[in-house]
C-alpha cells in the first residue's frame, strides 16, 4: 500500500521540500490521529462522509497531504480501455474467424491492443508531454474545490 502512495507523491508532488513535510509530519499525523485528524468529530465522521469531504473539513493541520488526497479523490475513473479491448476482440472475432481457440483469440486481442497503446505512446512522446509535466501541470494548476479549513 505504501509503495503506491510513495510513488504518487513522487510524481504528483515535484517538489521535495513537500515530499518531506508530509512524510515527515503530515503523513504521521493521519496515520495516529494526531491533531485535526484526532478530534472526535473527525474520527466519527470517517465513515459517515464522502473521503473528499472528509479531508475538506478535517486535513487542515496537514495542508499537503490534504490537497494530495484530494486530488486523487477527484479523480475521475473510467471504462474506456475496457470498451477500447472489447472493440479489439470484436474485430478479431469475425464470423470468418469464429473458430479461434480462446487462447488464440487473447493472444491475437492482447497484441492487437498493445500495438495500440505503443502506437498511442509514440505520439504523445513526439508532443513531448511525459507523464511527470502533464502531472506537474495538473497538480499546479488546480484549484480548492471544497474550500480550505480554518
Amino acid at each position: 500500500m505504501m509503495i503506491g502512495f510513495n510513488k504518487c507523491v513522487d510524481v504528483l508532488v515535484l517538489n521535495l521540500d513537500i515530499q518531506d513535510i508530509i512524510y515527515a509530519d503530515e503523513l504521521i499525523n493521519y496515520k495516529y490521529s494526531l491533531k485535526s485528524f484526532g478530534s472526535p468529530m473527525a474520527m466519527r465522521q470517517r465513515t459517515k462522509i464522502d473521503p473528499a469531504n472528509w479531508w475538506s473539513q478535517h486535513g487542515c493541520s496537514s495542508p499537503n497531504l490534504q490537497k494530495l488526497a484530494i486530488w486523487i479523490l477527484n479523480l475521475t475513473t473510467s471504462s474506456s480501455s475496457c470498451e477500447r479491448n472489447w472493440s479489439t476482440f470484436e474485430g478479431i472475432y469475425t464470423k470468418k474467424r469464429n473458430r479461434l481457440e480462446s487462447n488464440r483469440l487473447n493472444e491475437l486481442v492482447y497484441v492487437k491492443y498493445n500495438q495500440f497503446l505503443k502506437d498511442m505512446f509514440a505520439k504523445r512522446d513526439e508532443r513531448d508531454l511525459s507523464d511527470k509535466k502533464v502531472w506537474t501541470m495538473l497538480w499546479r494548476n488546480m484549484k480548492d474545490i471544497h474550500g480550505t479549513c480554518s
